[in-house]
């Protein structure tokens, strides 16, 4: 029982950690995947007891971190319509099983308690994930730009008229509404849009949003 109430304290630290460095609706919109945890095949038993003292430790960690972490998955989900906003929604509970999974699949028979096996596994799960991140695409930056005002109308009435129930339908009607926007648009649009793309590859590089500009990834974004 009291192990169980650990897992459910670390995750409740966690999540919010990992959405706010990695926002799920950055991920489903615009268009690509980044690298993430492995999808496992993971078994329904209790956490080992070899990962009691991970878990202990993680979560003394996380709470010295933690302070005030802006959940912007919320946020945005707040601005969709309900047809988005529970694509969104299923994403994000999507990516809380693969936490989980990932998290026992990689903390049994681990041997080593201490800050270790606390960094390691913190370090692999947000850390790993930090280096796979990959430059955005033009039509990526395209989606952050002009998405509320020019895409996300197309894709409603697309949802609605072809009634568009299951995610992986309403995911590939904003690929491609997106796709279409952006190849008919003008050049000049086209240019703000590859100046905008270099920017921010080169932000994220030097890990900050832009050198001296104090407004969030989010503002920036959407």
């Amino acid at each position: 029982m009291q192990k169980e109430k650990k897992l459910v304290r670390f995750f409740e630290l966690l999540y919010p950690k990992w959405f706010s460095e990695f926002p799920e609706h950055m991920r489903v919109w615009p268009i690509g995947s980044e690298n993430s945890p492995d999808d496992n095949d993971a078994n329904d038993d209790q956490s080992s007891p070899d990962s009691d003292a991970a878990i202990n430790e993680i979560i003394a960690e996380l709470d010295h971190e933690k302070a005030v972490i802006p959940i912007s998955d919320v946020e945005k989900q707040s601005d969709l319509d309900p047809e988005l906003a529970e694509v969104l929604k299923d994403a994000i509970k999507h990516q809380h099983k693969k936490l989980q999974e990932w998290f026992r699949n990689n903390t049994k028979g681990k041997t080593r308690p201490g800050r270790t096996l606390t960094s390691k596994v913190l370090l692999t799960m947000l850390g790993q994930r930090a280096r796979g991140t990959r430059d955005l695409k033009q039509v990526e930056v395209y989606s952050q730009l002009h998405y509320e005002s020019k895409v996300k109308p197309l894709v409603s009435e697309d949802i609605r008229e072809n009634k568009l129930a299951l995610p992986d339908q309403r995911l590939c009607a904003v690929w491609h509404h997106t796709s279409e926007c952006f190849a008919k648009e003008s050049e000049d649009v086209k240019d703000e849009v590859r100046i905008e793309t270099q920017r921010i590859n080169t932000a994220r590089k030097l890990g900050s949003v832009a050198a001296g500009d104090d407004r969030t990834k989010e503002e920036i974004y959407w």
